[in-house]
C-alpha cells in the first residue's frame, strides 16, 4: 500500500514537472517545429476555446487533424486537437492542459509522424506511456482510448505494424481500450483498402466513415 502511494506521488510530481516544462517551451516549440506559425495559430485558438468536462477530444497528427470529427459525431461535444506533422514528443507538450480540463473521453492516434521522421518505436512507446501516466495522474476519470496508427506512406507499413503491436500491449498493461483502426482500414500487407485513402495515404470520406463506425461504440454513453 505504501509502495502504491509513493508511486502515485512520483507520478504526480512527474506530471507537474511536465506541465511546467510545457508552459515554458510552448512558444519556442511552435516556432522551431515544422508545425511552425500555423501550429502556433491553432494552439492560440485551442487555448482560447479550452476543453470542457463533457468533451470528447481527438489527439493526433495528420489523419486526426484533417477529419471533420464534430460533423462525423454531431451528437457529441467534440474537440479536434490534431496537428499535421505532430510527433508524440510534441503532443506531450500539449497534453497537460487537456488532462487538467478532465474531458470525458480522449482518443489518441499518434505515432505515424514519428515513423515518418524515423523515430524508433521504443521512443514512441516511451512517449505514449508518459501520456497515459499524465492522464492517470491528472484526470483518472477520463476515458482514454489508444488507437492503432495508420501509415502515412507505403514505406511505413511494416514499422506501423510493429508499433501497433506495442501500442496494443501498452493499452492492455494499463487496462485501456485499444481501437484497432488498422484492422478495418488496411489490407494484410499494410496498404489501405480500396476507396479508403488517396495516393498520398490520406484518408478520404469512405475511410473516415469506416473509422467512425469502429469508434462509435467506444464513444457512446452506456
Amino acid at each position: 500500500m505504501l509502495l502504491q502511494a509513493n508511486s502515485r506521488r512520483l507520478l504526480i510530481v512527474a506530471a507537474i514537472l511536465l506541465l511546467i516544462a510545457s508552459s515554458i517551451v510552448s512558444t519556442a516549440f511552435f516556432e522551431s517545429s515544422k508545425e511552425g506559425l500555423l501550429g502556433q495559430r491553432l494552439h492560440s485558438q485551442h487555448d482560447l476555446l479550452g476543453i470542457a468536462e463533457n468533451d470528447v477530444v481527438f489527439m493526433g497528427d495528420d489523419l486526426i487533424a484533417e477529419a471533420l470529427w464534430s460533423e462525423l459525431f454531431p451528437e457529441l461535444s467534440v474537440r479536434n486537437r490534431g496537428m499535421n506533422g505532430q510527433t508524440t514528443e510534441e503532443m506531450l507538450l500539449r497534453l497537460p492542459a487537456i488532462a487538467q480540463a478532465k474531458p470525458d473521453i480522449v482518443l489518441i492516434n499518434s505515432g505515424a509522424s514519428d515513423l515518418a521522421a524515423l523515430i524508433p518505436t521504443v521512443q514512441i512507446i516511451a512517449n505514449m506511456r508518459e501520456a497515459v501516466n499524465l492522464f492517470q495522474a491528472f484526470s483518472p476519470e477520463s476515458t482514454l482510448l489508444i488507437s492503432s496508427v495508420l501509415p502515412l506512406s507505403p514505406e511505413n507499413a511494416a514499422p506501423a505494424k510493429e508499433l501497433n503491436s506495442a501500442l496494443a500491449q501498452l493499452a492492455e498493461t494499463h487496462t485501456l481500450a485499444f481501437v484497432d483502426a488498422s484492422a478495418v482500414l488496411l489490407n494484410s500487407d499494410g496498404s489501405f483498402k480500396p476507396g479508403f485513402a488517396d495516393r498520398r495515404s490520406r484518408l478520404q470520406g469512405a475511410g473516415y466513415d469506416a473509422w467512425r463506425t469502429l469508434l462509435k461504440p467506444h464513444l457512446e454513453k452506456p
